[in-house]
């Protein structure tokens, strides 16, 4: 499949979750999450080659647009991984995302992401700067933009699992949850892939977008799980905490 195919499909998935929560989100429920999505919504589009250069070039063509991606990316983990780790009941989860541990890894990667923009060369609009691959400042920019986000995943994947696994959660919850626990294992899978140098190619695309796919279908679940009108407590409050 081609690879602006695969971008518009999840695009497409994002925006349907974003007007399923934009009901609750009016009524003032769990703004977070629609605020999540919408960010999303955004980076994704910005993956796409169309989208990317006219949105770059009113920005001065220089690529901040890219920059604009790692911090939407940041902004979006922070939110998940809060909410998240709330709705899991994991407040171990929730001491590292937010700790000082968390917060030392998205100033860190904030600051140095910066710095590598600043010191590359990047004279024309290159979506997902693959122009200036062969550059050490740009591939350790995408390093610094990936890490955050990869250690939130990573923090996540045992809350999710357990829940998935419960036998006390509805069907419907138990799904969701291993929706996230497969697009975090990815996302993790990925980077590790990435720095091996196994993973090129179509597989940089069809990987990171089933993350995106696989934890906005999860979201979705949650809010299907509340319009069936599930009763048990644990799943209930789990579904109104996402």
């Amino acid at each position: 499949m081609n690879a602006e195919i695969i971008k518009f499909v999840v695009l497409g998935v994002v925006l349907i979750a974003a007007l399923m929560r934009l009901k609750a989100t009016i009524q003032g429920r769990n703004r977070s999450i629609f605020v999540a999505l919408v960010l999303m919504l955004v980076g994704v589009a910005l993956s796409i080659e169309s989208i990317y250069l006219a949105v770059d070039g009113a920005l001065g063509g220089l690529n901040y647009a890219n920059l604009l991606i790692r911090f939407v990316m940041f902004t979006i983990f922070v939110i998940l991984g809060v909410k998240m780790a709330k709705a899991f009941e994991s407040p171990w989860a929730a001491r590292l995302i937010v700790g000082p541990v968390g917060l030392v890894v998205l100033a860190i990667c904030s600051v140095l992401a910066v710095l590598f923009f600043i010191q590359s060369d990047l004279p024309q609009s290159s979506v997902g700067l693959h122009d200036y691959g062969s550059q050490e400042t740009v591939r350790w920019y995408g390093r610094m933009g990936r890490i955050y986000p990869t250690f939130v995943a990573a923090c996540l994947i045992v809350p999710a699992a357990r829940c998935a696994l419960s036998r006390s959660a509805s069907v419907a919850t138990r799904v969701a949850s291993s929706l996230l626990t497969v697009g975090f294992t990815i996302m993790l899978g990925h980077e590790i892939g990435r720095e091996l140098r196994l993973v090129h190619g179509i597989l940089d695309v069809i990987l990171p977008f089933s993350t995106v796919l696989l934890v906005t279908v999860g979201l979705i679940m949650f809010v299907v799980a509340r319009v069936m009108g599930e009763k048990a407590e644990r799943p209930k409050a789990l579904s109104d905490r996402c």
